[in-house]
């Protein structure tokens, strides 16, 4: 992993402007919370002691890797593969999705799944991004040349990966860099995009190449200061947009960042709740713990053993019953001395409470990240709830699906302007940049939409809506939005 500071040192060398923000110190909270992402943070699931009193040893705790969890179902929730995009251009919606509207730029890209991706590493990691790229490109004489090679690419990029330069006053990234690194063979290479304002107003895009030198310190994989930039002819160095339409968009979670209020950067719908996840794992532990130390065991006396003939030990059972049988003693004591040569340890589990701790912090967990009270529950009934029920049920969970839904929504109808703009510049045609556009979300999963329905054609019915007023709102139909829209008016 690059270290931050040294990729903001090599931007200010390149004599472009940075804000005043500590990057190197906000770079530890978004390892942290992607060490929880991962499930697995080794100053608190690796524990140290001593086995029997004497030796020193280690044991990792059971893990449930709820922070992933968490991002599923949020990203699940908020942008499923059930997002319609409705554009009132034939030309543009058969660009953007194909005549089958599953192919088309947004299709050949799979960007329903990478958008699911990028908005489960936002949750995780507080930010995510997503970068419109000209795949083979080339420049001569300072012009784009193009062929049928050349295709409209989109790029994500997780929090790990985002350096923002500039942004308004209201934490709005402006301009960023971005960061790609890779490997091949044994050489080590890292790709900077940043997207700058120019002079003019219009976004200008570098791209720059470095060979990266690694170094074994420690046991552990440092950067020896060394980036040498490389000249690779099939990157284009500079590239100007003509246009201040950037060519990427930040999506960031709708809350605000409590571990810095001044940072551009977003907070992960997780970081303020990092004992709850530790409370989690500490129950499972301790419920595993009882369900792996508390079955049966028999501890026997060693001068009940037996041997063969080549004086190895013979065991009472060869099967997998030999796990759980344990010798004490020695084998050269008066049995008349023992008073028990065969003991039954047969303690109690404690399913029962350890289960209700464990839904309790699971219950905790599911309030904190803004899934409501409920979600997270094992029962033994198996009861599935209405969708009417979660919403009456579970009023947390639909305002923060609502509110992370508007957070998002205008980062992607801000795609897919960039998309029809790039393929103008670039391919010379005419789509309108400016076609109405509207973006609609499942509801399917927090609301009962039969119901709904049901309710719209008897209002329909009664003269209360009108046709064209039930289209727009089921139909997603843009001409009879606007209709309705004026008619409300």
């Amino acid at each position: 992993m690059v270290d931050i500071k040294k990729i903001v040192e090599i931007i200010n060398g390149l004599g472009i402007r940075t804000f005043t923000f500590d990057y190197g110190v906000y770079n530890n909270y978004i390892v942290n919370c992607y060490k929880w992402y991962k499930g697995r943070v080794p100053t608190f699931h690796i524990q140290k002691g001593l086995n029997n009193g004497f030796k020193s040893c280690s044991y990792e705790k059971a893990k449930l890797f709820m922070g992933k969890h968490v991002c599923e179902d949020l990203a699940g929730l908020i942008c499923s593969e059930n997002i319609n995009i409705v554009i009132d251009d034939k030309n543009v919606n058969e660009l953007l999705l194909g005549h089958d509207e599953m192919s088309g730029i947004l299709g050949n890209n799979d960007f329903w799944i990478q958008l699911n991706k990028c908005y489960e590493l936002t949750c995780g990691l507080g930010t995510g991004a997503m970068e419109v790229i000209l795949e083979n490109l080339l420049s001569m004489d300072g012009n784009l040349l193009s062929d049928k090679n050349t295709k409209i690419k989109i790029a994500r990029y997780d929090a790990l990966n985002i350096v923002p330069l500039t942004w308004d006053n209201c934490g709005n990234i402006e301009e960023v860099a971005f960061i790609d690194e890779y490997q091949i063979k044994n050489d080590y290479f890292l790709e900077l995009r940043l997207h700058v304002i120019g002079e003019d107003g219009n976004y200008v895009i570098y791209n720059k190449k470095y060979k990266v030198n690694y170094m074994e310190a420690q046991g552990t994989q440092d950067i020896n200061n060394k980036f040498m930039l490389i000249n690779d002819s099939s990157i284009l160095e500079k590239f100007e947009t003509k246009s201040d339409i950037p060519w990427f968009i930040c999506f960031k979670t709708a809350k605000v960042n409590s571990y810095d209020i001044k940072s551009p950067m977003g907070a992960s719908v997780y970081g303020d709740s990092i004992d709850v996840l530790e409370s989690v794992d500490d129950a499972f532990n301790a419920l595993r713990g009882d369900l792996r130390f508390g079955a049966k065991k028999v501890n026997m006396h060693k001068s009940l053993l037996s041997k063969d003939k080549d004086g190895n030990v013979i065991l009472p059972d060869d099967g997998d019953f030999t796990n759980q049988v344990y010798f004490f003693g020695n084998a050269k004591d008066d049995p008349a001395d023992v008073k028990n040569m065969i003991i039954y340890n047969d303690a109690p589990i404690r399913s029962k409470e350890l289960s209700e701790a464990l839904n309790l912090s699971l219950d905790i967990l599911s309030f904190k990240v803004g899934l409501g009270h409920g979600y997270y529950k094992f029962t033994s009934d198996g009861v599935q709830k209405t969708a009417k029920e979660v919403i009456s049920q579970n009023s947390d969970l639909y305002r923060n699906v609502c509110k992370q839904q508007l957070a998002i929504e205008k980062p992607i109808l801000s795609l897919m302007r960039t998309i029809i703009y790039a393929n103008n510049f670039v391919f010379k045609t005419n789509y309108n940049v400016n076609c109405p556009i509207a973006i609609n979300f499942d509801a399917s999963i927090i609301e009962d939409i039969t119901q709904d329905r049901e309710r719209a054609l008897k209002e329909v019915e009664l003269g209360i809506l009108s046709i064209k007023e039930y289209r727009a709102k089921y139909y997603s139909e843009l001409e009879n939005i606007e209709d309705a829209n004026k008619n409300k008016e």
